[in-house]
């Protein structure tokens, strides 16, 4: 993190992310604003994307227990990178970030339970 605001709602973040022998490593840096359990959005600061934007999306299931997730991304490398190759690179990369999201949404779904006061006996 390079800043975040007091009230946690943006961050600067700097990111380096290392797609493989094939294409360089990229370096940027992203501002973050998010909207508590709504949306997450980011778009590029400076680095070596000509675009870096998009936004995470939470859409809570009608039971409430479960929630549906969107991501949505726009990236222009600096650099020339065949469309089939950023596709692949995607294909590869999305489903292990969305576990990470899932386990960190999970461990903070047990923290706060485990934190809730417990009910009052009879």
């Amino acid at each position: 993190m390079l800043d975040t605001a007091p009230d946690g709602s943006w961050q600067n973040v700097e990111q380096t992310v290392d797609y493989g022998w094939l294409v360089p490593r990229a370096n940027y840096v992203f501002h973050a604003e998010y909207r508590k359990f709504e949306t997450i959005r980011f778009s590029n600061l400076r680095g070596d994307f000509h675009e870096n934007r998009g936004v995470w999306t939470f859409h809570t299931a009608r039971n409430g227990q479960a929630t549906q997730v969107t991501y949505e991304a726009h990236v222009a490398p600096a650099f020339y990178v065949p469309r089939w190759m950023m596709r692949n690179m995607l294909k590869r990369d999305l489903p292990d970030l969305m576990h990470g999201l899932r386990t960190r949404a999970e461990a903070a779904r047990a923290a706060t339970a485990t934190s809730a006061p417990s009910p009052p006996n009879p």
